[in-house]
């Protein structure tokens, strides 16, 4: 099974999800650069959209919080 952070597609923005985690902004954005550039997505969006394509979350599902 593929485990994404959860804060990549919960968190309504980087902010929100540095505040949730107690990192920095910057920690934040590089995290997420690193995890769009593995998968070859540019947003929040097309990662929610390229795991439902993948089959690793249905339409609404979240995915498991590693």
């Amino acid at each position: 099974m593929v485990r994404f952070p959860a804060w990549t597609v919960e968190a309504s923005s980087a902010k929100a999800a540095a505040s949730r985690l107690g990192v920095s902004i910057n920690t934040v954005g590089t995290q997420a650069r690193s995890i769009f550039a593995k998968l070859g997505v540019r947003s929040r969006v097309q990662l929610a959209n390229h795991l439902h394509e993948e089959g690793v979350v249905g339409p609404g599902e979240q995915p498991e919080a590693h």
